[in-house]
């Protein structure tokens, strides 16, 4: 079941690493739709949400967002998934941080103005 951040208006799922089922960590999947206006042109991913780190961005998390500009990863996440940021039409920039191991497939498919 998702879960909303108040402090960071996103969505997440808290999920448990494979090779070790005890280890917890956070999934974003996306903003609200009535969040929208509100969040203005620049998104930040946390690098914990209530003390759980944050090491992944959903598929199609916030794919076709029209107003994000500018997105900035903080240390901690490891993995981007498929079509996470695609056909983001206003998208200019992007911080990677250096935590970073996977893009997946069209994670910035269709995304033109970004440099």
């Amino acid at each position: 079941m998702a879960k909303y951040s108040e402090k960071y208006k996103l969505m997440y799922k808290i999920m448990h690493e494979t090779e070790n089922p005890e280890n917890k960590f956070i999934s974003i999947s996306g903003i609200r739709n009535n969040d929208l206006n509100s969040y203005g042109s620049k998104l930040i991913i946390p690098s914990e949400i209530d003390g759980i780190p944050v090491k992944r961005i959903a598929p199609s998390a916030f794919a076709k967002n029209p107003s994000i500009v500018e997105v900035e990863i903080m240390e901690g996440t490891t993995f981007i998934d498929t079509s996470a940021f695609e056909a983001m039409n206003k998208l200019e920039k992007i911080t990677f941080p250096k935590t970073l191991r996977v893009i997946g497939p069209d994670a910035f498919y269709n995304c033109l103005r970004l440099k």
